[in-house]
């Protein structure tokens, strides 16, 4: 009786359940006894079972390089300046440093991985003991999966469509992607920069505190075992000044050009910058106006914009097929006599156009009347005792219907 409540109520939850039927909720409902609701109703589990939480086992790294989380991000649909379509990022658990590589296709995540790898251990003396990673092919197959297992190191691949398993990198790539949209916005630059912002944004992120650190400590403390110099930051997306090397400029020529400001680089002393033509340059000698946003030549920021994806209508069309040479006609023996039938009957009608004459008025014209004419009245009910009178009768019809004189016939 309880359960047959349950499913009165809408398949209503137990404890509500229970509450409708043992307290003062509603009238028409008077039960008394013991209250025992299945725990187990299949339409529930069918149509309300719930994502089951994930356990958190609070397990961190204790020493760099001992659990790693890798994942992608992408395609996005701008492309960068360089081509670059999406990118990839890795993740210390121990230190929360990150490393950020943009990736023209995803197959070049082995490649960008076994660069990082290289540099880490060698800074921790440490060698990488596992990574979490999602299922996704470029990941866990191919030649990524075969270098890991020749080094013995554990993948650890999280279930299908289980996002929480490997939370941290998940959530440190929204914070990029959040990061890299502000810096935009605020910038007023073309989406086509958006790989320059990403990976500015990860390289503050190394040098800013974190939840996961103790107090006065960075990711890049813990990885670099110094404190981050930030004399070196600007805004992002400003207005700079480049310096032309004395060996590139011109007699009497500038010594600067005038370019906008676009990200650092790992161990390296310099900004890279973009001139107003599109080119990137590296360099030391740059003044920078942090009040004023960068901008590129109008020609070439509509190019910049407009650089995306190719799509259907952008891409070039195949050129059309040759048109075929024309085919003799060649007539059978009856395909010759229905032209040549044709033909005369077209020079009738072309002598009677001559001679002034209706086409109505012509001899086959009124034939052809006559034939129907006496085909209507022979299939009638009334019989026709004399065809002459009905062929008199047929040619009076025609002429009633062409408005044509009788004796201009006769």
């Amino acid at each position: 009786m309880p359960d047959l409540w349950h499913h009165r109520l809408g398949h209503l939850g137990i404890d509500a359940t229970r509450a409708v039927l043992t307290k003062d909720y509603a009238t028409g409902v008077d039960w008394t006894g013991p209250l025992s609701i299945s725990k187990h109703c299949v339409s529930c589990l069918i149509g309300k079972h719930p994502q089951i939480p994930y356990s958190n086992n609070c397990h961190h790294a204790s020493e760099v390089c001992e659990l790693l989380h890798m994942d992608s991000c992408g395609p996005f649909l701008v492309l960068t300046p360089h081509k670059k379509l999406s990118f990839w990022a890795l993740l210390d658990n121990k230190s929360n440093y990150v490393h950020v590589e943009l990736l023209v296709t995803k197959s070049d995540v082995f490649p960008a991985y076994r660069k990082v790898e290289a540099s880490w251990e060698a800074k921790s003396s440490n060698c990488v003991v596992a990574i979490r990673m999602d299922g996704t092919k470029e990941l866990c197959r191919g030649r990524l999966e075969a270098h890991l297992h020749s080094r013995g190191i554990a993948m650890q691949v999280t279930a299908p469509y289980a996002h929480s398993q490997n939370g941290k990198i998940k959530c440190f790539i929204r914070t990029l992607e959040d990061g890299f949209q502000t810096l935009l916005a605020d910038s007023g630059i073309s989406m086509s920069f958006w790989g320059d912002a990403v990976l500015t944004i990860a390289y503050i992120q190394n040098r800013v505190p974190t939840s996961v650190l103790p107090m006065n400590m960075t990711p890049f403390e813990v990885m670099e075992h110094s404190k981050p110099d930030l004399s070196h930051l600007w805004v992002w997306g400003c207005q700079c000044f480049v310096a032309i090397p004395p060996e590139l400029h011109d007699k009497g020529g500038p010594r600067c050009f005038k370019a906008i400001f676009v990200g650092y680089e790992e161990n390296r002393l310099g900004w890279h910058v973009q001139d107003l033509n599109g080119k990137y340059h590296f360099s030391q000698d740059v003044i920078f106006n942090e009040l004023v946003p960068g901008r590129l030549s109008p020609s070439h920021s509509s190019t910049m914009s407009s650089t995306s994806l190719p799509s259907s209508s952008s891409l070039p069309t195949p050129p059309s097929p040759a048109p075929h040479p024309p085919r003799a006609l060649v007539h059978t023996a009856k395909g010759q006599a229905f032209t040549d039938t044709i033909q005369v009957h077209d020079e009738c009608n072309a002598a009677c156009r001559q001679n002034s004459i209706h086409p109505q008025q012509s001899l086959s014209a009124i034939s052809d009347f006559i034939s129907f004419f006496a085909t209507d009245e022979l299939l009638s009910d009334e019989l026709v005792d004399d065809l002459d009178s009905l062929e008199h009768d047929a040619f009076s019809s025609f002429c009633l219907l062409t408005s044509v004189d009788c004796f201009h016939f006769h």
